[in-house]
């Protein structure tokens, strides 16, 4: 599927390894025990809109806080992985045309390891960035531009108590933007395979005229969010090369768990 255009809510949005669909609180969580085969439908928790001074329109505003979490993993146990806000997966970013993302990136991964490869090797694996894929936004300055770095304390840093770094993603949605199922990931070169089997990803909800039909305003609004994670020994493998996962299972959760149900009445769409 390529990046031009967005889908409906009510069928599978899957931009490998992650599908998404959209709304409410949920997902893997950090110190949350490994749930059961037959676990209700769980949804990731979600921003909407709203006045912000200094803006015409409305502002979804988040803090996308990223760190080595402690998560409870169906079937792997508790496994330490990268994570957005302590969870997989990241919390659901709802947003009409017309109105802004506003995101705050905490970096509170531990200092670089030192890279002596060339730039087309894996490095900075604790260094990301923002890419919302699939929408029509600008690609440059504080927006959607994957050439940023988003980069963690120094071990200098660290020593001297310095605060943990904060960066700032602003991107405007325009008015005719078409209405669909997006999904937000670190887009940043060297670093972003090993980010994304490990769990940072998350749904971004364009609404717009779709939502007006009568019969898809009045059925149920749900996120569909399907990660690949990669596990060993309890943690993602450091991306080595592209030969890495080989021989490394596949963990595929549903809004962060495994195998959950989702219960439909007689004539419910």
């Amino acid at each position: 599927m390529g990046e031009s255009s967005g889908i409906s809510r009510r069928s599978l949005l899957k931009a490998v390894p992650l599908a998404g669909l959209a709304a409410a609180p949920g997902g893997i969580l950090a110190g949350q025990p490994a749930a059961a085969a037959t676990a209700p439908f769980p949804q990731p928790a979600e921003s909407a809109a709203r006045p912000v001074p200094g803006f015409a329109s409305p502002v979804v505003e988040e803090t996308l806080d990223v760190r080595f979490t402690d998560v409870s993993v169906p079937g792997h146990g508790r496994i330490t992985t990268r994570t957005y806000n302590g969870t997989i997966p990241g919390p659901t970013l709802r947003v009409r045309g017309g109105q802004t993302l506003r995101l705050t990136h905490v970096n509170g991964l531990p200092p670089n390891p030192p890279h002596t490869g060339g730039h087309n090797t894996p490095h900075h694996p604790n260094s990301f960035n923002l890419h919302t894929h699939g929408m029509h936004v600008s690609p440059s300055g504080c927006a959607d531009n994957v050439l940023r770095e988003f980069a963690p304390r120094t071990a200098d840093e660290v020593a001297a108590g310095a605060a943990e770094p904060r960066y700032l993603s602003t991107v405007h949605v325009p008015a005719d933007h078409p209405a669909g199922t997006y999904w937000y990931h670190p887009h940043l070169h060297g670093a972003i395979a090993e980010q994304i089997v490990g769990g940072m990803a998350g749904v971004i909800v364009v609404e717009g005229d779709v939502d007006e039909v009568p019969e898809i305003r009045a059925a149920a609004d749900l996120v569909v969010c399907v990660n690949e994670l990669k596990v060993k020994d309890g943690k993602v493998p450091a991306f080595t090369s592209g030969g890495w996962v080989t021989g490394v299972p596949s963990v595929f959760t549903v809004n962060g768990t495994v195998n959950p149900t989702l219960r439909l009445r007689p004539g419910e769409v």
